[in-house]
């Protein structure tokens, strides 16, 4: 397992990671490449392998000061190559073989307070009796635009989790296509957008029911302030062969400002006539009746629409399997809530 990693003892100062999980392992991966190589991100776990711990995957946007600003006669000029460096075009690659098992952890930063824009591409193989718990926690400043593509495949008898918690960004855009080509293959896929100011974060779904037996769950839930925006268009596929497929599908949308804007498209297109499919979207504010009740017990107005939207987050967020990570990520999502990461320039010191 080892060999698909380099780990580095010495990171870098201006970056530590404080998820307080025992025993994990963390590679980092600078501007699209694996740490002190040239090598983008790729893991294979062998046939019947499991890994024994999570492993974090920190993906780092950064730009040194001293490469992007050079001077002229004592004048501070922007270095021609600094556009070049902001876009950034990359890949990571999971396979996980027959009956291998694995729990991992992607989380997106970006440092310097440049414009970064990055188009990432992952892609997922699960072959047979596979299982993998992803979790994707994305956390850039509000210049950064990031698009990830995640290209998934799931063999037989496989099982995929994935929770996306988007806290903080600019512009983000999480495309997800998954293809269900081994018949009782299951796919969990769960997400929370918080969004304020003008963000904007967008999840585009289309997961396809190609084999007959396959059972499918989604349910993405963003909570809007001020002037952002959010978007979600999921599209669940039934192929005429896909007898006995269960899909679910839901979109849920709080919304804490006149101002906010989202846009929701839950959509089935069924070719099979055996099959139980449901999808649905809402979108609503505060419970009003909920605030008094809570006020009427002594419990101030803030406090009040804080725990609310707690609640309206722990399906997504205590879903997590393993306590420490559920533990610190449901930290961050509160300090998210009460406006922490506001108060700083660069939101990224407070991620995990």
């Amino acid at each position: 397992m080892r060999d698909n990693y380099i780990y580095s003892n010495n990171r870098a100062n201006l970056f530590r990671c404080k998820v307080p999980l025992s025993g994990a392992e963390q590679l980092f991966v600078v501007n699209g490449k694996v740490q002190d190589s040239d090598n983008s991100y790729s893991l294979v776990v062998e046939k019947g392998c499991t890994l024994p711990n999570i492993q974090q995957v920190i993906y780092v946007r950064n730009i040194d000061s001293n490469i992007a600003i050079r001077e002229i006669d004592g004048v501070p000029v922007e270095d021609s190559r600094l556009k070049d460096m902001l876009k950034l075009d990359c890949e990571s690659n999971i396979l996980m073989k027959e009956g291998s098992n694995a729990k991992l952890l992607f989380c997106s930063h970006t440092l310097s307070m440049d414009e970064f824009e990055t188009d990432e591409l992952v892609n997922i193989t699960l072959e047979r009796d596979a299982n993998l718990d992803l979790i994707i926690m994305q956390n850039e400043h509000n210049k950064a635009r990031h698009r990830a593509d995640y290209k998934i495949s799931l063999d037989a008898n496989s099982t995929l989790t994935m929770t996306f918690l988007s806290l903080h960004g600019g512009e983000i855009t999480n495309n997800i296509e998954v293809n269900m080509i081994g018949e009782h293959a299951n796919c969990q896929l769960k997400g929370l957008c918080l969004a304020d100011k003008e963000q904007s974060m967008s999840t585009n779904v289309k997961l396809n029911h190609l084999v007959p037996n396959c059972y499918s769950n989604q349910l993405f839930k963003n909570i809007l302030d001020d002037s952002s925006s959010t978007n979600f268009f999921g599209r669940i596929y039934v192929a005429k062969d896909a007898q006995k497929s269960e899909a679910l599908q839901a979109n849920h949308n709080l919304i804490l400002c006149d101002k906010s804007k989202v846009k929701t498209k839950p959509q089935l297109e069924i070719y099979a006539d055996d099959v139980i499919c449901n999808h649905g979207a809402t979108i609503g504010k505060i419970n009003e009746d909920e605030l008094f009740y809570m006020r009427s017990r002594g419990i101030t107005l803030h406090e009040a629409k804080i725990l609310q939207l707690l609640s309206f987050t722990s399906d997504i967020t205590n879903s997590i399997t393993t306590d420490a990570l559920k533990e610190r990520l449901n930290i961050l999502v509160e300090k998210r809530l009460r406006g922490e990461f506001s108060n700083n320039n660069n939101c990224s010191k407070n991620c995990c």
